[in-house]
């Protein structure tokens, strides 16, 4: 009887497991269960009595109860052990990929310098350009190379190239 249960257990947790699994993997945009904070790597005390760590104590401890057995205070503790080594090394994995996901390697200002834009907005030879830095579109100050005289064939939309940056200026053509 003691067994089935057990059986049960695994199994009602081992489903709710993986689909938690499969909905951090595939709906990550979707966070019903996280609070990191100030991205430190850790496990804070709202971590471990979530609804993920819950369901690791649990999937944990059933695991280690089937396989030990519950005949003595021994297996008890040790099925106890078993669920918060299961809540403790998914947490940390849990937070360190979170924390790789939100990490960026941060474009220098130089490796703009040959990429292509598109002019947003324009005054003169002055414009607000659209790059792609680290990844997601950003807009940027711009203003056109002293190369060319007629700015009026720029307009709004047209693609340009950054050829260089100057105080912080990108000089586009």
């Amino acid at each position: 009887m003691t067994e089935n249960v057990q059986l049960f257990l695994i199994s009602f947790f081992g489903v709710i497991f993986i689909i938690q699994l499969i909905m951090s993997a595939f709906f990550s945009d979707v966070e019903i269960d996280t609070d990191i904070g100030d991205m430190s790597v850790g496990l804070s005390l709202g971590d471990i009595f979530s609804l993920k760590g819950i369901v690791n104590f649990f999937l944990g401890g059933s695991i280690t109860s089937y396989n030990v057995g519950l005949n003595s205070i021994t297996g008890v503790l040790l099925s106890i052990l078993g669920g918060l080594i299961l809540v403790v090394v998914l947490g940390l994995m849990y937070s360190l990929l979170y924390k790789l996901q939100c990490e960026r390697k941060l474009d220098t200002i130089g490796d703009l310098v040959g990429k292509t834009a598109k002019i947003t907005s324009k005054k003169g030879s002055f414009m607000m350009i659209q790059a792609e830095i680290n990844g997601s579109l950003e807009e940027v100050e711009a203003r056109l190379s002293d190369n060319i005289i007629d700015d009026s064939k720029y307009k709004i939309g047209d693609s340009v190239t950054i050829i260089n940056n100057i105080g912080g200026k990108y000089i586009v053509e």
